[in-house]
Formats: C-alpha cells, structure tokens, sequence
C-alpha cells in the first residue's frame, strides 16, 4: 500500500481549520461545527424524515464500530463527548460462534465487538472453519444466519435507546446490509424483547406510536 499523501489529522482541531480557511477566504462570520459520522447520519435523517421539533430520532450507524447520532428535530444532542453505544455489554446469542468462552468473562464482549463488519466476518471465517467449504461459500441460511445475528444484538441497542431516550425514532444505517434487511430484522428481535416484558407485567411503553 502507498503511503498516505498527508500525515493523519490525529492531533489537529479540525474545527479551527476549516473555519480559519473559510474566514482566510473571505468569509469572516464562518463557523464550523465537526460532528461525528453518527451523529451527521442522525442530522440528515431527521432532515429527509421531516422530524419535529420535539421528537427525538436516534441513529445507530453499523460499520466497522457502532455509534450512535441523537437528534431532537434537527439539532443533534451532544455535549463535549460522543455516545459510544459500541460499548456497551450485550446478552449473548447460545448459536453465536463468537460467544465467549469458558475461559474468557461473561460479558468479556462489547455492542460494538458483537455487531460490527469485523464481527459479521468473523463469524463467516469461523462457520467456513467448521465446514470446511474449500470453495469460501456458505449455504443462504448460514449466511442469514450471521445477519440475524447482528439484528439480535442491534435490537439489544434498539432497547437500550428506547428505555433511556424513548426516541419517536430509530434508524438503523448499515454499510453492509444484505438485502436492506437490518432495520426489519433487528425490529422482530426487539418485538420480542417488548413482549417478554409484557409477559412479566413490565411493559417498557404502552402509548399508540409504540406500533409506528
């Protein structure tokens, strides 16, 4: 691989950069705010879905991390630090080959490290390990089956968002997303997580836009 043309922007404010470029050019009253990738995902939705004012929309970006972007109408919802759902420990899946191990913690694995593209690879190089496949394919219900794991674990975050936020929406965005299937798989895992509380007289909501 070539080197890259210009040194990593690590420890520059890119803020001040690019308001200091603008005003150099003869913009005086520029002002820049850098967001992060989830949460410039969280502005532009709520932009395209017309969001109000006073509702809140809540996106979860899925790449090579999982973030999360919280906006109330248009304006995010942040403060001097991010959210960093990624981090957060997940119930795992019995059929997940990444589960942990006897000899690792039980809850050694984050959100993050369950749900991301790593993950979804991860688990792929594991089931062709078991199978053996010497041509690199999986059978479409294995691979189905390593997309339903990642929506088990994003419906998981669904919850986190719905019980700490209780956002009018969520968006689930996703770089690698067979089919445009993320956001409805992950929605039926987190419909049975509403009625198991259901079922244990602990309803998280109970209001009509619940069922939008």
């Amino acid at each position: 691989l070539a080197p890259t043309a210009d040194p990593p922007l690590v420890n520059f404010n890119l803020r001040r950069l690019f308001q200091d470029a603008l005003k150099a050019s003869g913009n005086p009253e520029a002002f820049i705010t850098v967001y992060t990738d989830a949460e410039a995902c969280a502005i532009g939705e709520a932009l395209a879905r017309g969001t109000a004012e006073k509702e809140i929309l809540a996106f979860i970006l899925v790449t090579e991390g999982v973030g999360l972007g919280v906006a109330r109408g248009t304006t995010p919802l942040g403060s001097a630090l991010h959210s960093e759902l990624g981090m957060l420990h997940v119930r795992y899946s019995s059929s997940d080959p990444l589960r942990p191990g006897k000899e690792e913690h039980l809850y050694a694995k984050s959100l993050g490290e369950m749900a991301s593209n790593k993950a979804m690879r991860e688990r792929r190089a594991a089931i062709l390990n078991k199978s053996g496949n010497s041509d690199g394919s999986l059978p479409s219900d294995q691979v189905g089956e390593i997309f339903n794991l990642r929506s088990y674990y994003l419906a998981q975050a669904c919850l986190a968002c719905t019980v700490i936020l209780a956002p009018h929406k969520i968006v689930i965005g996703a770089d690698i997303d067979e089919g445009n299937f993320a956001a409805d798989r992950a929605n039926r895992f987190f419909r049975e997580f509403m009625r198991e509380r259901e079922k244990k007289n602990q309803p998280v909501f109970d209001f009509e836009e619940l069922n939008d």
